[in-house]
């Protein structure tokens, strides 16, 4: 992974923002927070994280405050602070059930099957895991569910022989 060669181009995104364009401010704020994710770079992905709920928030799209939210909750859910990864996927639950964005319903779940798991809740993980696999395809875009979590609960899914036809076309 050539991770100077991204943060060049998060750079370049984040030089080119023009702060009167709130969609600007949450694409690049977006790019820097998946980077960083990415980087295990955890703490300084929630920081960029907020810049990037607070502008999504702002634009008034559901979409992007969903987006923002649940990278927020992934960055939140690995440094082992559920209740506040919680509280977003609460928030996003409410942003787009019976919407046409229901479909973040599964990604939502996978990261709580990944708490539930941390939390030693073997059951409530793959209760949750049932749910998301079982239910409409997910947004499965390029990396856009950090491969930690996602890797992690695709192997726990197969291992519970949960939706395993699925499953493997997820991985």
């Amino acid at each position: 992974k050539n991770w100077d060669r991204a943060n060049e181009l998060a750079c370049a995104l984040e030089s080119a923002v023009q702060s009167s364009r709130l969609s600007d401010v949450v694409l690049a704020a977006e790019t820097r927070t998946r980077l960083l994710i990415c980087q295990c770079e955890l703490a300084l992905a929630l920081k960029s994280s907020a810049t990037a709920i607070e502008a999504a928030v702002a634009t008034g799209m559901v979409y992007w405050e969903v987006l923002q939210r649940a990278s927020a909750m992934e960055a939140l859910a690995e440094l082992g602070r559920h209740e506040d990864a919680r509280d977003h996927a609460q928030r996003c639950y409410a942003l787009v059930r019976g919407t046409c964005l229901a479909y973040w319903e599964t990604e939502l779940r996978i990261i709580e099957a990944y708490i539930a798991l941390q939390e030693g809740s073997v059951e409530d993980c793959q209760a949750l895991l049932r749910e998301a696999f079982s239910g409409p395809d997910g947004q499965w875009r390029d990396g856009r569910l950090h491969g930690r979590i996602l890797s992690a609960m695709c192997a726990e899914a197969l291992e519970a022989d949960i939706e395993v036809a699925k499953v493997r076309g997820v991985i």
